[in-house]
């Protein structure tokens, strides 16, 4: 028969696991997350890397995340240029269904040297809340050094990242000698490493970065919703008070989705013993 001895000490044991449960953070990634990829060139060009995203989806406890780069090439916390009625970065967080950020900016900027950290600091500032907004997650990475500079130039844009980083409670994950994929699992803890040999994911992941890239920035903006919407070819030919362009856009997310369905279903069969 368990003595009152014993009964306080079990009880005592389950009280500190509770607590110790209950402090425990929350994982950063969660299931069905939209990841918005935000940035200039360095972030464009993850779109070809099928690495970035198939890292992070591999990870144990996944599943749904989806991905959604929305960088462009040019971009700086300074100024985004965009054709005419493009939504805006609140718009576009909203109707991704974004839930986290990964964003990349300074290394264009750190061409202004060591003078124009406090004004990189106060755009980057207002540029990244504006997309966080009330409780998206952010992954801020820091900047690669411009071609040709030296490290050392970029080094006080990543210390004011750094520090912006903290402040608003964002993720902060040091580039310098990794990957993006990389520096964010080490960032977070995961135990997964990044896995450059060729996977079968790497394809549909690809697939689906094309179908997004075309849907999300159509060649012919104008004849969409830019300065040319009443232009008798954006219009049904028989009614011409509807357009039929917006409706054929938007053929292209059942295709996105059946991708990304595919990529769900390769990972669950990776992950079968």
């Amino acid at each position: 028969m368990p003595t009152f001895v014993s009964w306080a000490a079990t009880a005592a044991f389950s009280w500190i696991a509770l607590v110790a449960a209950s402090a425990a953070p929350d994982p950063f990634f969660r299931p069905d997350d939209v990841v918005a990829i935000v940035g200039g060139e360095d972030s464009v060009v993850l779109r070809d890397d099928p690495i970035f995203e198939r890292s992070i989806l591999q990870q144990p406890g996944l599943s749904g995340v989806k991905f959604r780069n929305l960088a462009f090439e040019g971009d700086t916390v300074f100024e985004q240029f965009r054709d005419l009625n493009f939504p805006s970065w609140e718009d576009q967080m909203k109707s991704t269904g974004a839930t986290v950020i990964v964003a990349q900016f300074g290394k264009m900027e750190s061409l202004h040297g060591p003078t124009g950290v406090t004004e990189f600091a106060a755009a980057c500032e207002n540029l990244l809340a504006r997309m966080a907004g009330e409780s998206r997650r952010v992954i801020v990475l820091s900047a690669q050094p411009p071609e040709g500079a030296a490290p050392q130039a970029v080094a006080p844009y990543n210390t004011a990242i750094r520090t912006l980083a903290a402040k608003h409670g964002w993720i902060y994950a040091d580039t310098t000698g990794k990957s993006p994929a990389a520096a964010i699992i080490e960032t977070l803890g995961f135990t997964t490493p990044v896995d450059p040999r060729p996977h079968p994911l790497d394809d549909l992941i690809l697939k689906k970065n094309n179908l997004w890239f075309h849907y999300w920035r159509p060649q012919n903006w104008a004849f969409l919703h830019g300065d040319r919407t009443e232009q008798g070819s954006s219009r049904d030919h028989i009614d011409p008070t509807k357009r039929w362009f917006p409706d054929e856009m938007n053929q292209w997310l059942p295709l996105i989705a059946a991708q990304e369905k595919d990529i769900q279903q390769t990972l669950d069969a990776d992950r079968k013993p």
